[in-house]
């Protein structure tokens, strides 16, 4: 399977080199960000929980396809790689394509519009084999601009993960979301939003679960798992889960911009299995 989206992904990149000078330019997006999470295995035990903090540099080439008065057609590459400080056997490589179709409803700037997306990226770590796999997402969002300082976005996605080595990683999840941007100034952007996800939940413990082994659909054990070689076992469980955020733009200037961000997670599985998780982002965004 990784194969073939490799395969795909060259193709993509071939075909995009061959769209003739008369399509618009290209645009680029890198970021550099350092990013904390206070619970990286997803675990419900305290004494399961472990903080990390990783450095990420991520890079996506948007190439317009298609370009008229109200819609465009985007095809995307990118490439992300995160290094884990502590659990280094968690740090990933992740190529990624996707197409991206948005069509404005409206002839003014302030009608609504309507995007469908799909995208694929590989996910391949530095040691922890039972993460590697391809990670796919289709998705539709509704948008409009309120007024000259707000932005509203709304949409659906599903996702779809199969793993390599073991069905634990093996997701599939749906989400509703909600998002508003602020745009309090000519350099200042606040944004805010929340995210429902219904599906496949995992988390890991490092003694066995009674309620999660009564309801997990697959279960790992831990010899394998990274986290030092513990005996962690991972378990997937049908639940849902809330996901908030929020957070801060600033534009330094043409193209550049910072941004912090801090996101949490809620979730319940089946069996009263719960676990929370609160990450915060800083990064240097860098569009031309």
């Amino acid at each position: 399977m990784r194969a073939l989206f490799y395969c795909f992904s060259l193709g993509l990149t071939a075909a995009l080199a061959l769209i003739t000078e008369a399509s618009a330019s290209p645009r680029h997006d890198v970021s550099l960000a350092v990013l904390h999470e206070d619970n990286l295995p997803r675990a419900e035990r305290r004494q399961d929980r472990l903080a990390d903090t990783a450095i990420e540099l991520a890079g996506r080439m948007n190439r317009p396809l298609l370009a008229t008065e109200r819609s465009t057609l985007l095809a995307e590459l990118g490439l992300g790689a995160r290094w884990w400080t502590e659990h280094p056997d968690l740090s990933e490589f992740s190529p990624a394509l996707g197409l991206r179709y948005r069509h404005r409803l409206g002839p003014d700037f302030t009608a609504p519009w309507l995007e469908v997306a799909g995208t694929a990226r590989g996910i391949k770590t530095a040691d922890s084999v039972l993460r590697d796999g391809v990670e796919t997402r289709l998705g539709l969002t509704l948008g409009q601009r309120l007024n000259a300082a707000l932005d509203a976005r709304m949409g659906y996605s599903w996702q779809l993960r199969r793993a390599e080595k073991t069905a634990v990683f093996d997701t599939a999840n749906h989400e509703v979301f909600a998002q508003l941007d602020w745009h309090a100034s000519e350099r200042w952007l606040v944004y805010t939003g929340l995210t429902a996800r219904v599906g496949d939940l995992v988390t890991v413990s490092s003694v066995p679960n009674p309620k999660a082994l009564q309801h997990a659909e697959a279960i790992t054990p831990g010899f394998d798992f990274a986290f030092d070689r513990s005996k962690r076992r991972a378990y997937r469980i049908d639940g849902h889960a809330l996901m908030p955020e929020l957070g801060v733009n600033y534009r330094l200037g043409e193209g550049w911009s910072l941004d912090l961000a801090g996101t949490g997670l809620v979730a319940n599985a089946r069996g009263d299995n719960r676990y929370h998780q609160f990450g915060i982002t800083a990064s240097l965004l860098w569009q031309f």
